[in-house]
């Protein structure tokens, strides 16, 4: 990148860098205690946490209808976890400022017992019927319609939600792993309004998708995190052009993009220290490997005042920037 910044906008994109720093670090900090089970402090809550009501989630169509017997498959059981009261866990996509790109990510607890749907391998939650869940895939809910296609199938609430819509004739699940599917067919899907709209295609999704398909609308939700999210987001990115009529939408695109943002902003200050072509060769963390492929990318852009920082640092400059990363 070539940055010709004058004084006063280095200064302001330095504020920027450290407001982004402080924000991570007080949502890693948050994080840590959270996955030590700790429960939140009663006082002297140093970050934002929000009491939320079981009811609104109660009242969730998938939480009324859908009520299966816990069951073992092998390595796999569909159970019933809890959070404890005061419990601390991320309840909806993380937040960016639009101003400052510093982070919040929302954190919450309830002061009674909840209970929710999970299933667990060898002990380990691999999917669960949670908040964030419910909070993170309501835009693409709303946005389903006509013939949609939902990559994952997981406990099937992507596809019960999406069923129960008047403007969408079918869902087509496609699911790699025959154990979910299996389990999801005997213990999930008889509770379904509308099993009649659900198809189920045991495949891979990359594979599966570079074969001709009739869609209106796409939802891919294929990870966990962010981190192991973002080079299959990446991949499908590069081919949403293959299928020119069909709506894509992405779980937790939100916070995959903001690895992208961070990428781009360490980089714009190390390119202000004059860093060179030979300081993005090698890679030792995931990140390294990231701002390595951004510098790259980047190589050609000028960047003169906030509005082009403003401008490389939007959604629509990210998704470019996405869409070429390989992993």
């Amino acid at each position: 990148m070539k940055i010709q910044l004058n004084e006063n906008d280095i200064a302001w994109y330095g504020d920027l860098l450290e407001a982004l720093s402080e924000s991570i670090d007080e949502a890693d900090t948050w994080n840590d205690v959270m996955e030590q089970g700790l429960t939140l402090p009663k006082k002297g809550i140093p970050y934002p946490v929000t009491k939320l009501s079981p009811t609104s989630y109660l009242e969730n169509p998938y939480y009324q209808t859908v009520r299966p017997t816990p069951k073992k498959w092998g390595n796999l059981s569909l159970e019933y976890d809890t959070y404890r009261p005061g419990q601390g866990f991320v309840y909806d996509e993380i937040k960016v400022d639009p101003k400052t790109f510093a982070e919040h990510t929302p954190f919450g607890y309830f002061s009674e017992t909840f209970r929710f749907l999970a299933l667990k391998q060898y002990a380990t939650t691999w999917m669960s019927i949670t908040p964030h869940e419910i909070h993170t895939m309501e835009k693409p809910v709303e946005d389903a319609h006509g013939k949609v296609v939902t990559l994952g199938l997981g406990l099937g609430y992507y596809a019960f939600m999406a069923s129960n819509k008047d403007d969408v004739s079918s869902v087509t699940v496609v699911e790699k792993d025959p154990k979910i599917i299996a389990l999801f067919k005997e213990s999930i899907l008889p509770f379904f309004p509308h099993p009649e709209k659900i198809h189920i295609v045991e495949a891979d999704a990359f594979v599966w998708e570079k074969e001709p398909f009739d869609a209106d609308f796409l939802f891919a939700d294929l990870w966990h995190l962010p981190e192991d999210g973002l080079p299959l987001y990446c991949r499908l990115l590069a081919l949403e052009k293959n299928h020119p009529n069909t709506m894509f939408s992405y779980w937790i695109e939100e916070a995959m993009l903001t690895l992208v943002r961070r990428a781009v902003m360490v980089l714009i200050d190390e390119e202000m220290l004059e860093s060179v072509d030979e300081n993005y060769r090698y890679a030792e963390t995931f990140s390294d490997r990231l701002i390595n492929q951004v510098h790259f990318i980047l190589k050609g852009v000028s960047i003169h005042s906030r509005d082009d920082v403003y401008q490389l640092l939007s959604k629509e400059s990210l998704k470019k920037i996405a869409v070429q990363l390989k992993f």
